[in-house]
Parts: structure tokens; C-alpha cells; sequence
């Protein structure tokens, strides 16, 4: 026990102040550059969704809520290189994992976005066309190219588990969904 004092100890003493004092310095600066580079770039791509007009093809929350993920983005990479700065492993640890999931959760959103997109086209092609029972059909295509993008998104996402889980995970969500139908259908027959 007094081994691992006298370690402690001797760890405080050979602390360099100068070079923590620089460290922390560096790491402050770090943390404002980051906040001041998320809201310019925020700004910017806010001033570039209104001069393309985005906001006719995609709802307004949707696009700040793009930008927003941006801006974070950017803050919690300028807080990682601030901890890293500060070197505690712990917290840069945590950080990084964190990282390493985000632009896995923004592909998939986008993925999904764009599966609703083209899933919201497809359905009011098949009724312009006034086809017998286009409705039904618009809406089995519909729901269906939904159910695949959210597939492909929860796929990339859940990527790096083990296969079966993600296969057993799927499952489980299309025999819910499924049910749903069909308690759905039969609720529609009675009433």
C-alpha cells in the first residue's frame, strides 16, 4: 500500500505544470475553434439549402435537422482532439466510439430518407395512372419500398454485429410488422 502512495506521489512531482497549462490552453482553443467552425459551417449550408430551395423538395425540420447533426458533428470532433490534447485516455476512448457509430446512424437516416422519397414517388405514379384498384397497389409498393430502405438502413447500421442478430433482429421486425398487417386487414373486415 505505501508502494503505490509513494507511486502517486512521484507521478504528481514529475508532472511538468508548463506543459499541462499548454495542454489545457491548446484544448480550450480547440473546443472554440470547433463551436465557431459548427455555426459558420451551419450558417453556410443554411444559406445554401435557401439559394437551391430545399425546402419545396424537403420539409424545412428535415433540412435542420441535417444541419444540426452537422454542426454537432463538428463539435464533438474538436472536443475528441481537445481530449486527445489533454491525453485522458478514457474519455478520448469514449469519444471515438462515439464517433466511429455517427456516421453509420447519418447513413442510414439518409438511406431511409431517400427510400421515403422514392417510395412517395412511386405511389402517386401508380395512381396517376388510374389503374383498377391503384390505391391498393400504391400503397403495397409504397409501404414495401419503405420496409426495404428501413432494412438496408437498420443492415448498415447494425453492420458491425454478429450476422445472426442482425438477421434474428429483421425477423423479428417483419413478423411484427406482419401482424400488424394482418390484424390490421382482419379489423377492416369487421368493421
Amino acid at each position: 500500500m505505501v508502494e503505490v502512495w509513494d507511486n502517486f506521489v512521484e507521478s504528481i512531482y514529475s508532472i511538468n505544470l508548463n506543459e499541462v497549462l499548454l495542454n489545457v490552453i491548446i484544448a480550450v482553443a480547440l473546443i472554440v475553434v470547433g463551436v465557431i467552425l459548427g455555426k459558420v459551417v451551419m450558417v453556410l449550408l443554411r444559406r445554401l439549402s435557401e439559394r437551391l430551395r430545399l425546402e419545396k423538395i424537403i420539409k424545412y425540420n428535415f433540412i435542420e435537422f441535417v444541419l444540426v447533426v452537422v454542426k454537432w458533428a463538428i463539435y464533438v470532433i474538436f472536443i475528441n482532439m481537445a481530449f486527445i490534447q489533454l491525453d485522458i485516455p478514457s474519455i478520448t476512448n469514449g469519444i471515438t466510439a462515439v464517433l466511429s457509430v455517427f456516421p453509420t446512424l447519418v447513413a442510414a437516416l439518409l438511406l431511409i430518407v431517400v427510400g421515403f422519397g422514392i417510395a412517395t414517388y412511386l405511389r402517386d405514379l401508380i395512381i396517376e395512372t388510374g389503374i383498377e384498384n391503384e390505391t391498393i397497389l400504391a400503397g403495397i409498393i409504397y409501404y414495401f419500398t419503405i420496409y426495404i430502405f428501413v432494412f438496408f438502413g437498420l443492415k448498415s447500421v447494425l453492420g458491425g454485429q454478429d450476422r445472426n442478430f442482425v438477421d434474428m433482429l429483421i425477423l423479428i421486425v417483419t413478423a411484427l410488422i406482419g401482424i400488424g398487417l394482418v390484424q390490421g386487414h382482419l379489423k377492416g373486415r369487421r368493421g
